[in-house]
């Protein structure tokens, strides 16, 4: 949906139509209507109209469930864990704070503490790899804004935090969360990245005036 508004915006900007990225957002969602749903989940295990699918809620908190069952007995770095979703308002109260979980867990006060499959050295270096990843996303912010004009940037970051954020309201481990949101974190990496580089040509031109 991102996409596609970003798509309209531009060819409402540029007073054009773009045959070719409409082409490719049609086949994208050709795609997504043909492939099985995300999050399957068996209608025996919640209750809902057996006539129609279960909701995106309740895939959503059935996934959040079965994390929290599967990580019972080696709690480990879990966080939230009392965390219930019993309606779409609930997902959608808790969206915020899995953003920021999705985004900067680990916290710094588990950078500290010895893991349970990795002990200390392990969380040291996590901890390490997170204050990179801190900096990284200020950079972020700053390429996001000297690209403020552009609206594939704002595709990237709205990609990222949407992605990132996905991933906490289904996911307790944080663990777990630090692993799958690495194909999210290079979209980052990228606005980050030119965000390092715009600073550094302010920094050269301003040298040199």
């Amino acid at each position: 949906m991102i996409t596609i508004f970003l798509l309209i915006l531009r060819q409402l900007r540029e007073r054009r139509l773009l045959v070719v990225n409409l082409c490719c957002v049609l086949l994208v969602l050709g795609a997504l209507a043909l492939v099985p749903k995300a999050l399957p989940l068996s209608r025996s295990r919640v209750t809902v109209d057996p006539v129609r699918e279960p909701a995106l809620w309740q895939r959503i908190a059935y996934t959040r469930r079965s994390a929290i069952r599967g990580n019972s007995l080696h709690p480990g770095s879990d966080i939230d864990t009392d965390v219930r979703f019993d309606g779409a308002l609930d997902v959608i109260r808790y969206s915020p704070r899995a953003v920021i979980i999705g985004l900067f867990a680990p916290f710094p006060n588990m950078w500290f503490t010895p893991g349970q499959q990795v002990g200390w050295l392990g969380k040291l270096l996590a901890g390490f790899e997170m204050l990179l990843t801190y900096i990284i996303e200020l950079l972020c912010v700053v390429g996001t804004w000297q690209r403020r004009k552009q609206l594939a940037s704002w595709l990237l970051i709205s990609t990222a935090v949407i992605g990132a954020g996905s991933i906490a309201l289904m996911m307790v481990n944080v663990g777990s969360i630090y692993r799958l949101r690495y194909p999210f974190w290079m979209l980052l990496v990228v606005l980050g990245s030119g965000g390092l580089v715009g600073l550094l040509s302010k920094v050269s031109r301003e040298k040199k005036a």
